[in-house]
């Protein structure tokens, strides 16, 4: 395609899909077309608003555009998505991929079949902090991940792995670029009929260890990340976007003030760098930095977390079951000896 505008459309315009609309709406490749929502009010809220079309049914928004966000609810992801790569439409969705593997699998062909951009939005490939130090990540050994959140009452039709854990999972799967060996979990209902609460631990084929947690009933916010390789230890401010260096872990466990320097990353919006790769790669013929596979070995990967889970036996709400009540603050590793021992 050459560098004309892409004509765009929105489906979904939520809490988070009318950010979407809003930076289609002032970007200068993009002409925002028009919006669907299940809300016929909301549709015509977000239309008005950005001065686009309101389309009361899918198949005529994907008559008038080349490419859509789709910002709906996870159950929807797939059977939406392969409505609109039928279509020859390029597909910009929201993780997860799918819920199931299987309709994953099926989105990812049909999408090399008609030739179309498929994006998959993990967010966190996009996020300041990260962008800044990927090309310092050489070696990983050890990697120790939390990911907590208030009780929203939202993204309920998906348990915590899918909802909050999938983001690090991807994340792991881009830092470590290593197969998975094992995964150990455990995860646990407490506000909700799925998991609120989950934690894994993962070895991967290279030898690097991951911690990873996610809470989506905690009393604070947290989005960090520990990084640590031979050389030297980052710590990762995901919500603020900065990275504090440090020699190695005894000397960040022994006092997280005295790091060796600190950095922060650009200072602009994940999610207009993340339309702006969309739009980019449909302009130019090119794969996404979070491709259909990319999104696809995510969602694998969740999987094998939640098959670790549910192996073992039910618990009661509310109860920690003992494995996670034990891994919650698994320590850090002082060598890389210490987690390559398996």
């Amino acid at each position: 395609m050459s560098q004309n505008v892409v004509n765009v459309g929105v489906v979904g315009v939520g809490s988070f899909g009318q950010h979407h609309a809003r930076i289609y709406a002032e970007h200068s490749v993009a002409r925002l077309v028009g919006v669907f929502d299940s809300s016929v009010e909301r549709a015509r809220e977000i239309a008005q608003r950005y001065e686009c079309g309101q389309f009361s049914d899918l198949g005529s928004l994907l008559a008038a555009v080349d490419a859509v966000s789709l910002v709906i609810p996870a159950v929807d992801h797939a059977k939406i998505a392969k409505q609109c790569l039928e279509h020859g439409v390029h597909v910009l969705v929201e993780k997860p991929i799918a819920t199931i593997v299987e309709d994953g699998k099926q989105c990812v062909a049909l999408a090399e079949e008609r030739r179309c951009v498929y994006q998959v939005g993990h967010l966190e490939r996009f996020n300041a902090a990260l962008l800044s130090l990927k090309d310092m990540i050489t070696a990983p050994y050890f990697i120790d991940s939390h990911r907590f959140s208030e009780f929203s009452g939202r993204s309920m039709d998906v348990d915590v792995v899918l909802d909050l854990m999938i983001h690090d999972l991807d994340l792991l799967l881009w830092l470590v670029g290593s197969e998975v060996e094992n995964v150990y979990a455990s995860g646990v209902s407490v506000r909700s009929s799925s998991l609120d609460i989950a934690n894994a631990r993962i070895v991967f084929c290279n030898g690097c260890v991951a911690n990873v947690s996610a809470n989506r009933v905690s009393s604070e916010r947290v989005r960090n990340m520990t990084i640590a390789q031979p050389e030297n230890v980052f710590l990762v401010n995901l919500a603020l976007g900065t990275v504090c260096v440090y020699s190695n872990l005894a000397q960040m466990k022994s006092d997280k003030e005295r790091f060796m320097h600190e950095f922060m990353g650009h200072d602009d919006e994940p999610l207009r760098r993340e339309l702006d790769s969309f739009l980019g790669c449909i302009q130019q013929d090119t794969e996404p930095l979070v491709s259909g596979r990319d999104g696809l070995a995510a969602l694998q990967l969740a999987h094998r977390v939640l098959d670790e889970i549910h192996s073992h036996a039910r618990h009661e709400a509310g109860t920690l079951p003992s494995p996670l009540a034990s891994s919650v603050n698994m320590p850090f590793p002082d060598k890389v000896e210490t987690v390559s021992q398996r």
